[in-house]
């Protein structure tokens, strides 16, 4: 096996960075959607939190296969997505796969934000309102550094969770250290020795 790797390392490496940086970009674009969705909901507003509690629901409640399935596949099938500026995002299946990773990690990351600002004593927030500061400045200016550094424990696991989901980026046809491993195990039929090396690269990552 050793062997193996080594004659094709620079592919399962190649791989491997795209794996990272799928993880990297959709962690990033994910913690920024799910600023905002905790903003929506944390505003009480009915127009505002419902759909986005509704959206997150359909995003935890599905498999990530289907999630990543109805963007590659199934929104480019209406003609008003491809005149849409959305076209040069869904017809990329790296922009695909980040985007689907980032609104998957987007749902579950709100829910820690959620509970972390539920843990804030109500005395600082009466006092950020006694003040005269709106919900958004309470939001962005002390809460959500406060809660940041609460969820941190716990965002952790959701950053392994979305690298280990980047396997399925491959079924659209991205190189990640997944899409490099099926391919290789076409062209040498070394089935056991792939997914044997592919499985310690990510258990050590």
């Amino acid at each position: 096996m050793f062997d193996f790797f080594m004659t094709h390392h620079a592919a399962f490496l190649e791989g491997l960075q795209t794996s990272l940086w799928l993880t990297a970009a959709g962690l990033l674009l994910g913690m920024f959607f799910a600023t905002l969705s905790t903003w929506a909901i944390q505003s009480e507003q009915p127009w505002c939190s419902l759909p986005v509690r509704g959206i997150n629901h359909f995003l935890r409640s599905t498999p990530f296969l289907v999630q990543i399935y109805l963007l590659y596949y199934g929104l480019p099938q209406f003609s008003f997505i491809q005149d849409s500026i959305l076209w040069s995002v869904l017809q990329s299946p790296t922009h695909c796969a980040i985007l689907a990773l980032a609104l998957n990690s987007n749902a579950y990351t709100t829910v820690l934000l959620d509970g972390a600002i539920r843990t804030i004593p109500r005395g600082e927030t009466e006092a950020a309102e006694a003040l005269g500061f709106s919900k958004s400045q309470l939001f962005f200016w002390i809460q959500l550094k406060r809660v940041l550094v609460k969820s941190w424990p716990a965002y952790t696991n959701e950053v392994i969770l979305i690298f280990k989901a980047t396997s399925i980026a491959s079924t659209i046809t991205v190189l990640d250290l997944m899409g490099v491993t099926r391919q290789l195990m076409s062209d040498t039929y070394r089935t056991t020795e792939c997914l044997l090396i592919a499985g310690i690269l990510y258990l050590f990552t």
